[in-house]
């Protein structure tokens, strides 16, 4: 701090550290995960001249793995954001002989990224050197579906850094043509996790796929919160008494400490303030 030449700005980032001093004596050890920090001096509504000395403390939801002491004209919450992000993303892919689709989920996400139609014709009728010509189109056309698929599938899925894996699925023999093929790139031949069979192709095989597969990646945020949702509303329906749902119900449960599980929404736009006189206490 004493390189900085603004006698202001050298100011507020010693008061910063005087004031992380003062926060850390009140932890008499680490917590497990550790502590990250943040002490500035911020501008009230951006105006020059205004500025309060704010603190915050957060409990990292990771161990965090290294000391870092930063200094800059804002906070450095990139590690955090790290900490925040889905870790598990499963490639998701339905192959059919007419139409298949692309996709991946990763926590509560399910991305459809893209669907395809082959134009491949049904079986002809024709007899002879005649079937026998169009059926060999039809193994060509075939052919340079799956390929064309397998370009899009290996731009999309090598970008992932965080791919733990991939389904397959699809009607009748097509998925197993597909694996055969070998036109997907190696990295990802070695990522696939199972093939299973489906009643769909395209993007409504996708969701039957997920179906299929859930047992195996029950640990995806998605499908447990799709099964508490789905507990949640059987307790309902059968007026058990053990579910509760409003925002006064809820908060009566809460105080009761009766609540094993809390389900809330991501849309939820409520606040619910303590104010505390810091004279009387009232």
């Amino acid at each position: 701090s004493q390189n900085i030449k603004s006698k202001l700005t050298r100011k507020n980032v010693l008061d910063g550290i005087s004031t992380l001093i003062g926060m850390l004596k009140n932890y008499k050890e680490v917590p497990e995960n550790g502590l990250v920090m943040f002490a500035g001096a911020i501008p009230q509504n951006n105006t020059p001249g205004t500025e309060k000395m704010e603190r915050y403390i957060v409990d990292p939801p990771e161990k965090a793995k290294t000391f870092r002491y930063h200094c800059a004209s804002e906070f450095l919450l990139w590690p955090l954001e790290d900490m925040l992000k889905s870790k598990e993303t499963y490639g998701l892919l339905v192959i059919g002989r007419k139409e298949s689709a692309v996709g991946y989920i990763t926590g509560n996400h399910v991305e459809i990224v893209r669907d395809f139609t082959s134009g491949i014709h049904g079986k002809h009728k024709a007899g002879g050197q005649s079937q026998k010509r169009y059926e060999r189109l039809i193994e060509e056309g075939e052919k340079r579906f799956y390929r064309r698929i397998s370009e899009e599938v290996n731009e999309l899925f090598l970008k992932i850094e965080d791919l733990q894996g991939i389904f397959i699925g699809g009607p009748g023999p097509s998925k197993e043509k597909f694996v055969n093929d070998e036109s997907l790139d190696y990295r990802l031949r070695d990522k696939i996790l199972d093939v299973v069979d489906l009643g769909y192709g395209g993007t409504e095989g996708i969701r039957a796929l997920i179906e299929k597969i859930k047992k195996k990646i029950s640990n995806v945020k998605f499908i447990r919160e799709k099964e508490v949702v789905q507990g949640f509303l059987k307790e309902i329906s059968t007026e058990s008494g053990l579910a509760a749902y409003g925002l006064k119900e809820v908060e009566k449960a809460l105080t009761m400490g009766a609540v094993k599980k809390l389900i809330l929404s991501e849309k939820l736009d409520i606040y619910q303030l303590k104010i505390e006189c810091s004279n009387c206490g009232h």
